[in-house]
């Protein structure tokens, strides 16, 4: 509620002397609307129109009412941009302080801007609203020669200040959306894992230290440090010590976040190798996230108060899965028409120079019309004229034996799902470090007029989580491995320490090339 406190320090000069068509007078009007300031620093609070008409005109005293019982320091006076008087009397009276500009202000006929500037003090609350008013009759002024002549001032009713909204300076921490989530094998350097969006409100924002914690499906020793950019310029780097998932990174140089704007900051680590010496671990999925776990490791403050400020928010890293190799697919696209000659769909698989991929399992979807596909069969070639098959498998680079496409949940398709196998039994396609292979699926159909079918490799929408064969082949289209430890196996495979090196099986999520859509061949006859 407002409270109006009126100190009527001088009652302008009477108008007897003079008839009231003869008095000069002086017009105040408020400008400006609501605005927010950050505690700490000198801003103009309040400014007024003053309209001089007749004569030139000394104001002597003039008082202010400012609608808080907080401090307001340093309070001055400006006219037309020009310091003209320093309040020597501010007063705490009740919920309002009363304030007093006594040094001569002179007013020549004319429009002049009164500002007020001040600063607000640390014992204001975030949000917190108040006003300021003064009246104009209570002012001191005179004119004339000497300035002693009567003056009508006007309004006599309050005039009042737009709202008044304080601020204190504040941190924001987001997701970056840009960020997707991907793969990465052991031993790189600068691995981007995730990208934080920081931004400054109310004032420019210093960030001198930010609290970082790893994910849990990852451990310290899967990467040896993590390092922080701005756009091109590496700003800072942390390390994550022992078993600890939390870290503390304290920057050189203090990053600098503008009022109004976002910073993003890009994180990247160096993975460690994977292999029984190294420490790290294939299968595990890095995430770098703002520790909102601890928010005491981060501290930030204002450029211009150098108040501690409030780092809200939070992020999630989409994640990097680690792992020994990875694959890379790619569409071999066919001609549109033509379907007679059996080929449904092709496509290459390249391995990451880092190591070998395996392949145990493949499925793929149809959907056309005036089609009736009898059986379908998967062909792998060393080369992309489909001329050179690979060696291990059935004639002709023949990864596993027909198979008649059946109902599926797949928007109604029917599927075909491929276990690579060579007549010993089961048998991994294993695609060499950094090789290109490449796979045909062909179809035996009957078909009739204006026929067509769509063929799609398919993916999957979620999962990446490594496991054995058995255990991930219920509720995958597709099975791969890293092969991280050196052969690739269906079994049971244990090391010293009871571990089974046979249990990185993983489904098709998140592989370059092939996620999310998969890969589409549309034909027709």
């Amino acid at each position: 509620m407002k409270k109006w406190l009126v100190l009527a320090l001088c009652i302008c000069a009477s108008a007897d002397a003079q008839t009231a068509s003869a008095i000069p007078t002086l017009t105040v009007a408020s400008q400006g609307i609501g605005k927010s300031f950050v505690t700490g620093v000198p801003y103009e609070l309040w400014s007024m129109k003053v309209t001089v008409e007749k004569k030139d005109l000394l104001v002597s005293d003039l008082p202010i009412t400012i609608g808080t019982g907080k401090s307001v320091y340093g309070l001055t006076l400006l006219c037309d941009n020009v310091i003209v008087a320093v309040s020597v009397d501010t007063v705490l009276d009740g919920d309002n302080i009363s304030a007093r500009f006594t040094d001569p202000v002179f007013l020549a006929v004319g429009e002049h801007i009164l500002t007020l500037k001040g600063q607000l003090s640390f014992d204001f609350e975030q949000a917190e609203e108040f006003v300021m008013w003064t009246i104009p009759s209570s002012w001191r002024v005179g004119s004339g020669p000497k300035f002693k002549g009567p003056v009508k001032c006007l309004p006599e009713e309050p005039v009042e200040s737009p709202s008044i909204t304080v601020r204190r300076g504040a941190l924001l921490v987001s997701q970056n959306p840009d960020v997707m989530w991907h793969m990465a094998t052991g031993n790189r350097v600068n691995e981007v894992v995730n990208a934080m969006d920081f931004r400054a409100l109310y004032e420019d924002i210093m960030l001198p230290r930010l609290g970082i914690k790893l994910g849990e499906w990852a451990y310290p020793g899967d990467l040896y440090r993590v390092t922080v950019w701005d756009q091109n310029t590496q700003v800072g780097e942390a390390y994550f010590i022992g078993t600890s998932h939390h870290s503390v990174l304290v920057f050189p140089s203090p990053v600098r976040v503008l009022q109004g704007t976002t910073k993003t900051l890009v994180f990247r680590t160096d993975t460690a190798g994977i292999s029984f010496v190294d420490s790290g671990r294939s299968g595990d999925i890095i995430q770098i996230d703002f520790d909102d776990d601890l928010p005491q490791n981060t501290l930030a403050f204002g450029f211009e108060d150098g108040m501690s400020v409030e780092v809200t928010g939070s992020t999630y890293c989409p994640g990097v899965l680690l792992v020994r190799s990875y694959p890379t697919f790619a569409a071999q696209p066919l001609p549109s028409t033509g379907l007679a000659d059996g080929r449904l769909i092709a496509a290459s698989v390249t391995a990451d120079p880092a190591g070998i991929v395996g392949f145990g399992k493949f499925s793929f979807s149809f959907v056309g019309s005036g089609v009736g596909l009898i059986t379908a069969t998967l062909y792998a070639f060393t080369d992309p004229y489909f001329s050179q098959p690979v060696s291990g498998f059935d004639v002709g680079g023949l990864l596993a034996p027909p198979v008649i496409a059946s109902s599926s949940e797949v928007g109604g398709n029917n599927v075909a799902t491929f276990y690579t196998r060579n007549s010993v039994g089961l048998k991994p396609l294993e695609v060499p470090a950094g090789q290109t292979y490449y796979l045909l699926a062909r179809g035996i159909f009957s078909y009739g007029p204006n026929a067509f079918l769509t063929t799609r490799l398919l993916t999957e929408e979620s999962g990446a989580v490594m496991g054995t064969f058995a255990e991930e082949d219920p509720q995958s289209y597709g099975l791969w491995t890293p092969n991280s430890y050196g052969i690739t196996g269906y079994g049971e495979r244990l090391d010293l320490n009871g571990r089974n090196l046979n249990a990185d099986w993983i489904n098709f999520f998140g592989i370059p090339g092939l996620w999310p859509d998969g890969l589409i061949q549309f034909r027709a006859f």
